[in-house]
């Protein structure tokens, strides 16, 4: 049986906490709406976030065994939050 678990060391919990905090607080309602209404669609919004989280410390300090997971865990996040706040606009 194969493990899908990700396992932090301090300073990675660390870092995706904070990756996490930053995402929710770059995608809150009220930034989202602004941005649409600039014009910008929530694929750039999205692609913004993603090119941002691939050069964190968190992505490239990783062990290449569990980056895509963590990138993958991420973006999903990232995704869900700018679409949601996108139809609230």
């Amino acid at each position: 049986m194969i493990s899908r678990d990700i396992i932090f060391t301090k300073e990675n919990l660390s870092e995706y906490m904070y990756i996490l905090r930053l995402i929710w607080l770059l995608t809150d309602r009220k930034i989202v709406s602004d941005q649409l209404k600039k014009g910008i669609s929530k694929n750039q919004v999205i692609e913004k976030l993603k090119d941002t989280v691939k050069k964190s410390k968190l992505l490239t300090h990783s062990p290449e065994s569990i980056r895509k997971r963590l990138a993958e865990s991420i973006f999903f996040i990232i995704e869900q939050r700018v679409n949601e706040c996108g139809k609230l606009k």
